[in-house]
């Protein structure tokens, strides 16, 4: 799990998404696939599945920011504010896919200044 938290302008896309270089989503994708794919490879695993949600927490409000996805995808929900609010989890094969998909929530997500 990645969990941006900050107010207005304290560098929280940038942490995520990073300058040429990359940010910590790129880092945590390749990393992820990269001891997958030695698991497989070692016989500790025998296969692996990876699955990325895009979500908004803001207040009480869970928003999920891939609702229109198309592809395999398991539909998950949390408790928030009392309620129970339903996402997508979607199946992704590579770590350049999950950080795309991330990206494709990112265009959707909530700007404004904080409270």
């Amino acid at each position: 799990s990645l969990l941006a938290y900050g107010c207005t302008g304290s560098g929280k896309t940038y942490t995520v998404f990073g300058g040429e270089q990359g940010g910590l989503l790129r880092l945590m994708a390749k990393d992820l696939f990269d001891r997958a794919a030695e698991g497989v490879a070692r016989g500790n695993l025998t296969s692996f599945q990876v699955h990325v949600s895009c979500l908004e927490i803001c207040g009480n409000t869970v928003t999920d920011r891939l609702p229109n996805t198309e592809g395999p995808h398991e539909s998950r929900s949390c408790l928030a504010g009392g309620s129970r609010q339903h996402y997508k989890a979607v199946h992704v094969n590579s770590a350049l896919e999950a950080v795309q998909l991330v990206h494709t929530g990112m265009q959707h997500r909530s700007v404004g200044s904080t409270l």
